[in-house]
């Protein structure tokens, strides 16, 4: 089963911008949005108004409480944002992205769109969990646009690459595909459990960026469940040999 890309709006402080949203993605064909710790009501009348009719994305939106639990079983994000000044990140216009969100849907992937708060963006955290970094070309003497003009732009795009671009029936369920996040975050966690037993946080205050380039690199890898699985099978005997040598 093929599936469209989702549309993540991370904290959107105002409901008639979901709802302009919501209208941008039912234009393209997207129907699938989620919503990470909204600060206003998604279903008001201000949504419904702005919405043009495209209520049932508003009425079908989930809600989560956290990136990591709206992320959870994709195996593919792409993070709206300007380039962040911390990290290595990739980022390629929205036109790239459509070509590489095809491929990816073509082999079964599901793959998310995310899209910051009106206020302040995403956040670098959020942004580490991220594949690649979206950017939209813009007149760089005023290149400050709204949630819903970011969602449509993006979503014109990733419709004119899947109208351009043939699908490819897939014959087979590949066993390579990409680890869906919840194994990455388990991944993470357990890889950060060992590393503070280990003493790699002595610095408290370089934890968080410490433990923000950790992930960056390993979202990068784009590693299968396999090697999730290696890896962890990996940390639990250097965790278990560390507790050998100290006996």
């Amino acid at each position: 089963m093929h599936h469209k890309p989702v549309v993540i709006l991370s904290r959107p402080t105002l409901s008639q911008n979901i709802g302009s949203c919501a209208r941008a993605m039912l234009n393209f064909g997207l129907t699938e949005m989620r919503l990470i710790d909204p600060q206003a009501n998604w279903l008001d009348s201000d949504a419904r108004a702005l919405s043009a009719s495209a209520d049932s994305i508003l009425e079908k939106a989930v809600v989560f409480k956290t990136p990591q639990e709206a992320f959870a079983d994709l195996q593919g994000i792409y993070a709206t944002t300007a380039r962040p000044r911390d990290m290595i990140k990739e980022a390629i216009s929205p036109r790239e992205a459509a070509i590489e969100v095809n491929e990816s849907i073509n082999s079964g992937k599901k793959i998310g769109l995310l899209f910051g708060s009106e206020k302040c963006g995403l956040d670098n955290d959020e942004i580490a969990l991220c594949d690649k970094i979206i950017t939209i070309p813009l007149n760089p003497d005023f290149s400050s646009i709204n949630l819903a003009q970011a969602v449509i732009l993006v979503s014109y795009e990733m419709y004119q690459g899947c109208q351009n671009a043939p699908a490819r029936d897939v014959l087979w369920e590949r066993d390579d595909q990409e680890a869906p996040r919840e194994e990455l975050f388990g991944f993470y966690k357990h890889l950060e459990g060992a590393l503070e037993k280990g003493g790699y946080f002595q610095v408290d205050h370089k934890r968080e960026l410490m433990q923000r380039n950790l992930r960056n690199m390993f979202s990068r890898a784009s590693m299968t469940s396999q090697e999730v699985r290696s890896l962890r099978g990996v940390i639990t005997a250097l965790t278990r040999s560390g507790e050998d040598l100290g006996k």
